[in-house]
Protein backbone atom coordinates (compact mmCIF):
# COMPACT_ATOMS: atom_id res chain seq x y z
CA UNK A 1 0.00 0.00 0.00
CA UNK A 2 2.89 1.99 0.33
CA UNK A 3 2.15 3.79 4.11
CA UNK A 4 6.25 4.56 5.06
CA UNK A 5 3.77 8.29 5.52
CA UNK A 6 2.18 7.14 8.39
CA UNK A 7 5.60 6.10 9.96
CA UNK A 8 6.55 9.56 11.13
CA UNK A 9 3.67 11.38 13.15
CA UNK A 10 1.67 12.57 9.69
CA UNK A 11 -0.15 15.82 9.94
CA UNK A 12 -3.68 15.89 9.17
CA UNK A 13 -3.05 16.25 5.55
CA UNK A 14 -0.45 14.00 5.06
CA UNK A 15 -3.25 11.10 6.17
CA UNK A 16 -5.70 12.50 4.06
CA UNK A 17 -3.29 12.10 0.97
CA UNK A 18 -2.17 8.43 1.65
CA UNK A 19 -5.68 7.58 2.33
CA UNK A 20 -7.04 9.03 -1.23
CA UNK A 21 -4.02 7.20 -3.09
CA UNK A 22 -5.55 4.30 -0.74
CA UNK A 23 -8.55 4.00 -2.23
CA UNK A 24 -7.40 4.64 -5.91
CA UNK A 25 -5.67 1.83 -5.43
CA UNK A 26 -8.53 -0.32 -3.59
CA UNK A 27 -11.01 1.62 -6.40
CA UNK A 28 -12.16 -2.21 -8.02
CA UNK A 29 -12.83 -3.93 -4.84
CA UNK A 30 -14.91 -1.07 -3.61
CA UNK A 31 -16.42 -1.00 -6.69
CA UNK A 32 -17.20 -4.70 -6.01
CA UNK A 33 -19.38 -3.81 -2.72
CA UNK A 34 -20.54 -0.33 -3.76
CA UNK A 35 -24.16 -0.96 -4.79
CA UNK A 36 -25.52 1.22 -8.10
CA UNK A 37 -28.10 3.66 -7.49
CA UNK A 38 -31.06 2.13 -6.74
CA UNK A 39 -29.87 -1.25 -6.58
CA UNK A 40 -29.11 -4.01 -4.11
CA UNK A 41 -25.92 -5.56 -3.23
CA UNK A 42 -26.13 -9.44 -3.19
CA UNK A 43 -23.99 -10.63 -0.60
CA UNK A 44 -25.30 -13.17 1.44
CA UNK A 45 -23.57 -15.15 4.47
CA UNK A 46 -24.32 -18.00 5.71
CA UNK A 47 -24.24 -18.81 8.98
CA UNK A 48 -25.82 -22.05 11.38
CA UNK A 49 -28.60 -22.48 8.78
CA UNK A 50 -29.42 -19.19 8.38
CA UNK A 51 -28.73 -17.32 5.47
CA UNK A 52 -28.14 -12.86 5.79
CA UNK A 53 -28.57 -10.87 3.65
CA UNK A 54 -26.90 -7.30 2.66
CA UNK A 55 -29.81 -5.16 1.11
CA UNK A 56 -31.24 -1.68 0.87
CA UNK A 57 -33.37 -1.32 4.26
CA UNK A 58 -36.47 -1.09 2.11
CA UNK A 59 -36.23 -4.18 0.52
CA UNK A 60 -37.17 -5.99 3.77
CA UNK A 61 -40.39 -4.27 4.05
CA UNK A 62 -41.53 -7.41 1.35
CA UNK A 63 -40.87 -9.82 4.30
CA UNK A 64 -41.70 -7.97 7.69
CA UNK A 65 -43.68 -4.91 8.79
CA UNK A 66 -42.02 -1.47 10.07
CA UNK A 67 -43.84 -1.81 13.15
CA UNK A 68 -42.62 -4.96 13.74
CA UNK A 69 -39.04 -4.32 13.20
CA UNK A 70 -39.37 -1.09 15.68
CA UNK A 71 -40.70 -3.54 18.26
CA UNK A 72 -37.97 -5.52 17.90
CA UNK A 73 -35.75 -2.19 17.44
CA UNK A 74 -36.88 -1.04 21.38
CA UNK A 75 -37.12 -4.26 23.09
CA UNK A 76 -33.02 -3.79 22.27
CA UNK A 77 -32.81 -0.93 23.80
CA UNK A 78 -34.34 -1.38 26.57
CA UNK A 79 -32.39 -4.54 27.33
CA UNK A 80 -29.27 -2.12 27.53
CA UNK A 81 -31.16 0.37 29.83
CA UNK A 82 -31.44 3.16 26.87
CA UNK A 83 -34.06 4.97 25.46
CA UNK A 84 -34.86 4.24 22.01
CA UNK A 85 -35.72 6.88 18.76
CA UNK A 86 -39.77 7.63 18.95
CA UNK A 87 -41.21 5.79 16.50
CA UNK A 88 -41.13 8.05 13.64
CA UNK A 89 -37.75 9.09 14.27
CA UNK A 90 -36.71 5.40 13.50
CA UNK A 91 -38.71 5.26 10.22
CA UNK A 92 -37.58 8.49 9.04
CA UNK A 93 -33.90 7.59 9.47
CA UNK A 94 -33.88 3.73 8.61
CA UNK A 95 -36.47 4.06 5.58
CA UNK A 96 -36.24 7.82 4.29
CA UNK A 97 -33.40 7.83 1.92
CA UNK A 98 -34.13 10.95 0.78
CA UNK A 99 -33.63 12.68 4.24
CA UNK A 100 -30.65 10.95 5.74
CA UNK A 101 -29.17 8.33 2.67
CA UNK A 102 -29.93 5.15 1.42
CA UNK A 103 -29.65 2.83 4.86
CA UNK A 104 -29.25 -1.03 4.41
CA UNK A 105 -29.94 -3.63 6.60
CA UNK A 106 -27.99 -7.32 7.65
CA UNK A 107 -30.27 -10.47 8.51
CA UNK A 108 -33.48 -11.73 8.09
CA UNK A 109 -36.87 -11.95 8.85
CA UNK A 110 -36.01 -14.99 11.39
CA UNK A 111 -33.33 -13.47 13.17
CA UNK A 112 -34.13 -9.31 12.93
CA UNK A 113 -31.73 -6.72 11.06
CA UNK A 114 -28.86 -4.42 11.68
CA UNK A 115 -28.89 -1.50 9.93
CA UNK A 116 -26.43 0.98 8.99
CA UNK A 117 -24.51 3.00 5.87
CA UNK A 118 -22.59 1.49 2.88
CA UNK A 119 -19.38 4.16 2.70
CA UNK A 120 -16.04 3.28 1.03
CA UNK A 121 -17.52 -0.15 0.46
CA UNK A 122 -17.75 -0.41 4.46
CA UNK A 123 -20.73 -1.82 6.18
CA UNK A 124 -21.03 0.80 9.16
CA UNK A 125 -23.92 -0.53 11.49
CA UNK A 126 -25.28 2.10 13.77
CA UNK A 127 -29.32 0.46 15.18
CA UNK A 128 -29.53 -2.86 15.99
CA UNK A 129 -33.47 -4.92 15.98
CA UNK A 130 -32.30 -8.60 16.73
CA UNK A 131 -36.19 -10.55 17.55
CA UNK A 132 -34.26 -12.44 20.52
CA UNK A 133 -30.77 -11.70 22.76
CA UNK A 134 -29.60 -14.91 21.09
CA UNK A 135 -30.47 -13.94 17.89
CA UNK A 136 -28.82 -10.25 18.32
CA UNK A 137 -25.59 -12.63 18.93
CA UNK A 138 -25.95 -14.57 16.08
CA UNK A 139 -25.94 -11.36 13.67
CA UNK A 140 -22.96 -9.76 15.15
CA UNK A 141 -21.28 -13.22 15.14
CA UNK A 142 -21.79 -13.67 11.35
CA UNK A 143 -21.28 -10.45 10.18
CA UNK A 144 -17.76 -10.85 12.39
CA UNK A 145 -17.22 -13.84 10.85
CA UNK A 146 -18.26 -12.39 7.17
CA UNK A 147 -15.81 -13.06 3.91
CA UNK A 148 -18.31 -11.08 1.75
CA UNK A 149 -19.27 -7.76 4.02
CA UNK A 150 -16.18 -5.49 5.27
CA UNK A 151 -17.66 -3.88 8.42
CA UNK A 152 -16.78 -1.25 11.28
CA UNK A 153 -18.05 -0.30 14.16
CA UNK A 154 -18.00 2.85 16.68
CA UNK A 155 -19.86 1.67 19.90
CA UNK A 156 -19.33 2.99 22.99
CA UNK A 157 -17.55 1.01 25.64
CA UNK A 158 -20.64 -1.08 27.67
CA UNK A 159 -21.23 -2.55 24.10
CA UNK A 160 -18.08 -2.98 23.26
CA UNK A 161 -17.79 -5.96 25.88
CA UNK A 162 -19.93 -8.60 23.60
CA UNK A 163 -17.50 -7.81 21.34
CA UNK A 164 -14.37 -8.02 22.80
CA UNK A 165 -15.84 -11.87 23.35
CA UNK A 166 -16.10 -12.61 19.66
CA UNK A 167 -12.81 -13.94 17.94
CA UNK A 168 -13.89 -12.58 14.82
CA UNK A 169 -14.07 -8.72 15.78
CA UNK A 170 -11.37 -6.63 16.31
CA UNK A 171 -10.51 -3.48 18.17
CA UNK A 172 -8.47 -0.90 17.06
CA UNK A 173 -5.97 -0.06 19.36
CA UNK A 174 -4.79 3.93 18.82
CA UNK A 175 -3.64 6.42 21.65
CA UNK A 176 -5.83 8.74 21.72
CA UNK A 177 -9.85 8.80 23.15
CA UNK A 178 -12.54 8.77 20.58
CA UNK A 179 -15.29 11.70 21.36
CA UNK A 180 -18.54 12.31 19.23
CA UNK A 181 -21.81 13.22 20.45
CA UNK A 182 -24.62 11.08 21.03
CA UNK A 183 -28.03 12.61 21.69
CA UNK A 184 -26.55 15.84 22.88
CA UNK A 185 -23.76 14.46 24.58
CA UNK A 186 -20.13 13.49 24.44
CA UNK A 187 -19.41 9.75 24.54
CA UNK A 188 -16.59 8.04 24.20
CA UNK A 189 -16.33 5.44 21.21
CA UNK A 190 -14.39 2.27 20.35
CA UNK A 191 -13.63 1.26 16.83
CA UNK A 192 -13.95 -2.25 15.96
CA UNK A 193 -13.74 -3.99 12.53
CA UNK A 194 -14.41 -7.43 11.49
CA UNK A 195 -12.46 -10.24 9.68
CA UNK A 196 -13.05 -9.15 5.94
CA UNK A 197 -9.63 -9.62 4.49
CA UNK A 198 -9.85 -6.52 2.79
CA UNK A 199 -11.68 -4.31 5.53
CA UNK A 200 -8.48 -2.66 7.00
CA UNK A 201 -7.52 -1.02 3.29
CA UNK A 202 -10.95 -0.14 2.86
CA UNK A 203 -12.08 1.47 5.97
CA UNK A 204 -9.41 4.29 6.31
CA UNK A 205 -11.94 6.95 4.73
CA UNK A 206 -14.80 5.95 7.31
CA UNK A 207 -12.22 6.36 10.32
CA UNK A 208 -10.77 9.73 9.40
CA UNK A 209 -14.71 10.45 10.30
CA UNK A 210 -14.33 9.69 13.53
CA UNK A 211 -11.10 10.74 14.24
CA UNK A 212 -10.65 14.39 15.66
CA UNK A 213 -8.35 16.11 12.99
CA UNK A 214 -6.25 18.12 15.42
CA UNK A 215 -4.90 14.78 16.19
CA UNK A 216 -2.20 14.53 14.37
CA UNK A 217 0.09 12.21 15.83
CA UNK A 218 -2.09 8.98 16.20
CA UNK A 219 -0.23 6.36 16.64
CA UNK A 220 -2.16 3.76 13.86
CA UNK A 221 1.00 1.68 12.99
CA UNK A 222 -0.30 -1.56 14.84
CA UNK A 223 -3.78 -1.24 12.46
CA UNK A 224 -1.69 -0.52 9.44
CA UNK A 225 1.12 -3.05 9.54
CA UNK A 226 -0.80 -5.79 8.41
CA UNK A 227 -1.99 -4.09 5.82
CA UNK A 228 1.43 -3.22 4.01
Amino acid sequence: MGLENFWNHPSSQDVKDQIKKDMMESDEDAAAQEPEEGGDLEIIDIYKNTCFVFQSSEKILEDVSREEIYSWYSLAMQRRDREPLEIKSFFDYIFDKDDYGQIFSYGDKEKGYLFGSNKFGVFSPTHFAPKTLRAGYDLFAALGDSDNLPAMLAITEDLSETLKKMPNWHKLEIDKDIISFFRGKLVKKEIFYNSHPGVKNLMLGLLMEHLNEKNDNLNIKKFLDSSR
